[in-house]
């Protein structure tokens, strides 16, 4: 039977940031309210009576409400590891880019595929000995067929969204010499160019 995940599982950040300006917001327009007394008419208190705290403790409650009640589900749920599969296959994703951390989602979001990525191989230096989306760079391409020793690499995947023919040639060619089987994905640009065809 396949395994139905809840919506509210993909809560991302960006609903968070819009939760938190709605009720900042609202919670601004009250402020703006009780000092000017329009809702003081409302209530039967005077207006020294009443707590200029108020708004500021009614737009905690709210964030807390609707934060808890979108987000716990996301917090609390933990899909399938691929990584708790004995059979899983080892996988080195080469290219730490936008692409590379697309591809890691993506086997982690689908773990009956049975692939697990143990780490980036990347070229700029600047990424290098860094963790992205919690998988630590393990070298450029010249540390490549260690890492295949090392990390007892099953499969590569190729994920540079502006990689030359040549570039990836190269890498092909380490991957063949370093017994390993490779895959390319597409990058960004060709995924766009197949869906608006």
């Amino acid at each position: 039977m396949r395994h139905v995940q809840p919506l509210l599982v993909y809560a991302t950040v960006d609903e968070m940031a819009l939760t938190f300006l709605a009720v900042f917001s609202s919670t601004l327009v009250l402020v703006a309210l009780f000092s000017t007394g329009l809702l003081y008419q409302y209530w039967h208190a005077p207006p020294d009576q009443l707590p200029r705290s108020i708004p500021l403790l009614d737009g905690l409650l709210v964030l807390l409400a609707v934060g808890s009640t979108r987000f716990s589900v996301r917090m609390a749920y933990r899909p399938p590891s691929a990584a708790e599969a004995v059979d899983a296959r080892r996988v080195l994703i080469v290219g730490a880019g936008v692409v590379g951390q697309m591809t890691v989602k993506e086997l982690r979001a689908n773990p009956a595929a049975g692939l697990r990525p143990v780490g980036f191989i990347d070229d700029d230096p600047r990424k290098q000995h860094l963790h992205i989306v919690n998988l630590p760079v393990l070298g450029g391409r010249e540390d490549l067929p260690q890492v295949v020793r090392d990390y007892e690499i099953d499969q590569v995947v190729i994920a540079i969204a502006s990689a030359s023919g040549k570039t990836i040639r190269e890498f092909l060619q380490l991957c063949e010499a370093a017994g390993v089987p490779a895959r390319t994905v597409p990058s960004v640009s060709a995924i766009l160019e197949t869906r608006s065809g």
